[in-house]
């Protein structure tokens, strides 16, 4: 059940994202920062979600390397996170999940439809979703025993 209000948007390539991190590297960043195992498995759950709702909603091909971004949420004080992917070929599409609207690629969003069933695509998320729980196990394992 998603809870979470997600914009999904598919756009022409981007090339060179910058001041983004992979989902990878956000949860070892987050380990070694200290946080604790509700705060990665609670981005865990979000990049998850990303994920789902692209293979969902887009015509994602299953491939790329998926970063991530905060975004600022001015009204209600907070960050949000941006979830994209840009897949293999130089040309595809640029997939990006958000929980924060991004009124630039308004044109760009794909929203449901009347048949709209989450969760027809998984198979695409698949080994994405078995190495983000890798990395999560690994990140917290290596983490300092707290006393």
């Amino acid at each position: 059940m998603r809870t979470t209000v997600w914009h999904v948007y598919e756009c022409p390539a981007i090339a060179g994202w910058e001041g983004v991190v992979s989902a990878e590297e956000h949860v070892v960043m987050l380990a070694d920062r200290g946080a604790d195992a509700a705060a990665i498995d609670s981005f865990v759950l979000r990049y998850e979600a990303a994920i789902e709702i692209v293979a969902d909603l887009t015509s994602w091909a299953g491939n790329g390397t998926w970063v991530v971004a905060a975004l600022p949420d001015v009204e209600r004080g907070q960050m949000r996170m941006m979830f994209v992917v840009q897949q293999r070929e130089a040309d595809d599409p640029a997939f990006i999940a958000s929980t924060t609207e991004l009124p630039s690629l308004a044109a760009y969003e794909r929203l449901p439809d009347a048949s709209f069933q989450p969760g027809q695509r998984h198979a695409l998320a698949a080994p994405y979703l078995r190495r983000i729980r890798e990395v999560r196990r690994n990140a917290l394992e290596r983490r300092p025993a707290v006393h």
